[in-house]
This record gives structure tokens, C-alpha cells and sequence, in this order.
């Protein structure tokens, strides 16, 4: 802790910009991209110019005599941070962003699918057919909860965006834990098949999550 206090004394600019950094970046990984995170990256731009451009020009006309190498050793430094690790740090965020963006449009487009293809099979069950999703339903045992087992087995092709070691549909009721980001929730009330998803963090927020009624027409 002493140390921490010593480096923010003799350089409280720079520990003020990184400590920015640092906490926008922890955002980002655990709660994602948000205006918070927005505000603490200006910041962290808006610092390292205020000292090169307000403080360290005062500081010299004050006091030439003591404005010592090391100073200007200090303001070299923050320049190469600025011309070489902004760039590098603003253009992995932006590829972060849109690989975020693409998950989230992912998540919502097998959302979609999953509805329009349950919603079309059941159909062909009501229209006589004997079994559907690709022999995983018997129609002659058509139920809600038989079609999102039938659902699940059938429907193995698409991976969740957010984590492809799984499959994106899935038997749940949850989706507005953490851990539910880019799954396809299939369940049941009554004679209905509900379908949920969260293609965005955090899915505590009603805003980042999907939900859809099917109702099955049971013969």
C-alpha cells in the first residue's frame, strides 16, 4: 500500500490516467461496454495532455533552474505512451466492440431462427404430418414439453456466440444470470413453449434480454 501511495505522490497524473484505464477495462470484462466505462477512457485521454500542456509548462516558468532532466526524461516517457500505446489500446477496444456487437447479433438472429422453427414444425404436426424435427417429435404425442425436448436434440448446429464449446439451444427457464449470455432458453407453461435469451450484459437488465411465447395447438 505504501508503495501504491509513494508512486501516486511522485506521479499523481500518470497514476490517475492508468488507474482509469484500468478500472474502464475491468468494466468491460465483467459488466460490459457502458457509459461509465465511456467516461473513465476520456479521462484517461484528457490527463496525460492536461499535464503536458497546463502543469508541466507552468512548472518550468516557475522554477526553470530546478526543472531537472528527469523531468523532461518523465514528459519523453509520456509522450511515447501516448503516440504509441493509445493507438494500440483504442484499437484493441474498437476490435472488442465489434467482436461484442457480432455476439450480441448472433444471439439475437439464433433466437429468431429457434422461434420460427418450432412455431413451423408444430405447424406441420397440426397439418397431419407424423413426426417432425427431424423424427425427434411425434406428432401424435404433441405436447409443449415434448417439443422443446425434440428441439433441443434437433437443434445442435448452432453454438452459443459467448461460449462455443456449448450449443446455443438449450432446456432452461433461466436468463438473467450472468452465465445465461448468448444461450437460447427453451421451457414450458401450460400448453405454451417459452423461448428466452440474453444477447447482451448484464441480463439482469430487461433491456438485454429476448423472450417469445409459442403456443402448440395440441390435436
Amino acid at each position: 500500500m505504501k508503495k501504491i501511495k509513494d508512486i501516486y505522490l511522485k506521479h499523481p497524473f500518470i497514476f490517475t490516467a492508468l488507474l482509469c484505464i484500468s478500472i474502464s477495462a475491468l468494466i468491460e470484462f465483467t459488466v460490459g461496454h457502458n457509459q461509465f466505462s465511456n467516461i473513465l477512457l476520456a479521462i484517461s485521454f484528457i490527463i496525460p495532455f492536461f499535464y503536458l500542456l497546463i502543469v508541466m509548462p507552468f512548472l518550468f516558468f516557475k522554477d526553470k533552474r530546478n526543472f531537472s532532466k528527469k523531468k523532461w526524461n518523465l514528459i519523453g516517457w509520456i509522450l511515447l505512451v501516448l503516440f504509441l500505446g493509445y493507438p494500440v489500446f483504442i484499437a484493441w477496444m474498437m476490435l472488442k466492440h465489434d467482436t461484442v456487437d457480432s455476439k450480441r447479433y448472433a444471439t439475437k438472429t439464433i433466437h429468431a431462427q429457434t422461434v420460427k422453427y418450432i412455431s413451423a414444425e408444430a405447424m406441420g404436426c397440426t397439418l397431419g404430418e407424423t413426426t417432425m424435427m427431424n423424427g425427434n417429435l411425434t406428432c401424435s404425442e404433441l405436447n409443449a414439453t415434448n417439443v422443446i425436448d425434440a428441439a433441443a436434440k434437433t437443434l445442435t448446429a448452432d453454438r452459443n456466440p459467448y461460449d462455443i464449446k456449448n450449443n446455443a439451444v438449450r432446456i432452461s427457464t433461466s436468463n438473467t444470470l450472468k452465465k445465461d449470455i448468448g444461450y437460447i432458453n427453451l421451457s414450458v407453461a401450460g400448453s405454451n413453449v417459452i423461448v428466452k435469451s440474453c444477447h447482451k450484459k448484464p441480463c439482469s437488465d430487461e433491456n438485454n434480454r429476448l423472450s417469445k411465447t409459442i403456443s402448440i395447438e395440441i390435436k
